[in-house]
């Protein structure tokens, strides 16, 4: 960034939460300044040295007041609600905030002179359910997303989209399913479900016989791709969807790692437990090529170890 921009402010709605204190305390390091926007309480890790550059405001992201954006250089927009299963217990919340109150904030943001407005989408808009996924899937293509957590993300894509101009830059993130330790840790996340349960209960669970696909990333490497979103000339960032991943793994190949890595390196011997049942579950890959080439960005850090990691910090 130059420096009248690395003297601005950078907005993280949902900075509280699971990649969100990640992130807010990797910018700190990298010399910005973090204002955060959530309902919850930040409790993440904040650099002695950082403090004076590090702002928490608590307030809900449908209630934003304009005062808030002002000499903000960009928003990083984290906050919604983040799986398919709190989105379908009540699909009308979702909307509002995936949907609606995203576009409201890109209005007020762009009123206000913001440069950026990055947004965390999903890779599970490309999901067609096991029985239909049909190969990884890059940017470009034709999507009908399933269910209302998807679909509410799609829908904030599509109006952020039309709101870019040269002074707006808008930048989407279908990212992999995140993995890796957190203060807010999430366990509804494949690796981090599996490892957990090895620690409490000695065995994982797999369904649908494992052949569902799933893309990964670490914790640490999402990180690192939203600042290069900061720091990337806007020519080669605006208007642009980014699919953001380590790799595509099949879900049995990932229990397979968490098993030999448990084995390997803590003498722990987990169970795994294939469940004979009828689920339907989603299945889907992507293609992150794009991101090499345009954004700069190519993930460092492998599953294995994060797995180590995880069970190192894990109570």
């Amino acid at each position: 960034m130059k420096t009248s921009q690395a003297q601005q402010k950078i907005l993280i709605t949902g900075g509280s939460g699971y990649v969100g204190s990640i992130l807010v305390s990797y910018l700190l390091k990298k010399g910005l300044s973090v204002r955060v926007i959530d309902i919850l309480p930040f409790t993440g890790p904040i650099p002695r040295q950082c403090k004076k550059k590090f702002e928490y405001i608590q307030n809900d992201i449908r209630k934003i007041e304009p005062m808030l954006l002002k000499n903000i250089f960009a928003i990083i927009h984290l906050a919604a609600f983040s799986n398919e299963t709190s989105s379908d217990k009540d699909p009308n919340e979702t909307k509002k905030v995936n949907t609606l109150a995203t576009i409201a904030l890109a209005q007020k943001a762009k009123e206000l002179n913001v440069k950026r407005f990055i947004f965390a989408s999903s890779s599970s808009l490309y999901d067609k359910g096991i029985d239909k996924e049909d190969g990884p899937k890059n940017e470009q293509e034709s999507i009908t997303p399933l269910g209302h957590y998807a679909t509410s993300k799609h829908n904030a894509e599509i109006k952020l989209l039309e709101l870019a101009d040269k002074n707006f830059c808008v930048v989407i993130f279908r990212k992999a399913t995140v993995l890796g330790y957190s203060p807010n840790m999430r366990f509804d996340l494949v690796v981090n479900a599996m490892v957990r349960s090895v620690l409490k209960n000695g065995y994982i669970r797999v369904y649908c016989k494992g052949f569902q696909w799933r893309p990964l990333i670490n914790i640490d490497d999402v990180a690192r791709a939203y600042y290069k979103t900061l720091t990337a000339p806007k020519q080669n960032i605006a208007r642009q969807i980014f699919n953001i991943g380590f790799g595509n793994f099949r879900v049995r190949d990932i229990t397979s790692l968490v098993q030999e890595t448990m084995v390997k390196h803590f003498s722990i011997h987990p169970k795994i437990i294939f469940e004979q049942d009828d689920r339907k579950d989603r299945s889907y890959r992507i293609i992150t090529t794009k991101a090499k080439n345009v954004l700069g960005f190519t993930p460092k850090i492998t599953i294995e170890e994060t797995i180590i990691d995880l069970v190192k910090k894990l109570p």
